[in-house]
């Protein structure tokens, strides 16, 4: 019995010590911050699921009869956390707190920073190329 216990307890003890090593390696990993040059490109950043207005635009874009002239850097945000990093740290470079950033995002060459659907098309729409 007194074995069993003690197997008990060394199980408990590697498992509790795993939990907290791979906290931290996440930890590190995750706040690891991006290097951002200014845009040099139109750059959007969208996510393919539960964004009704990113699929609008979206849609426009690939409509668009500038497409061709104007570069737009296009960004998911589903698709890796290197991507959400980016986003953030154009949304702070406009002066917009994280919980604040609305979708889609668009951020002109010069850092002008547009959020939702119909703003962004609009200024797409006025764009000459």
């Amino acid at each position: 019995m007194k074995n069993l216990l003690i197997f008990f307890g060394i199980i408990i003890l590697l498992f509790v010590s795993g939990k907290i090593l791979l906290n931290i390696v996440n930890s590190e990993s995750a706040q690891k911050p991006i290097a951002l040059t200014p845009p040099t490109s139109y750059e959007y950043y969208y996510a393919k699921i539960d964004c009704p207005g990113c699929i609008k635009v979206t849609e426009f874009m690939e409509l668009w009869d500038k497409k061709e002239n104007i570069q737009v850097a296009k960004f998911d945000i589903g698709e890796s956390q290197e991507n959400v990093q980016k986003l953030i740290q154009r949304g702070s470079m406009c002066g917009i707190p994280t919980e604040e950033i609305e979708m889609p995002f668009l951020v002109t060459p010069e850092g002008v920073c547009i959020s939702r659907d119909e703003p962004i098309i609009e200024y797409l729409n006025k764009l000459e190329p």
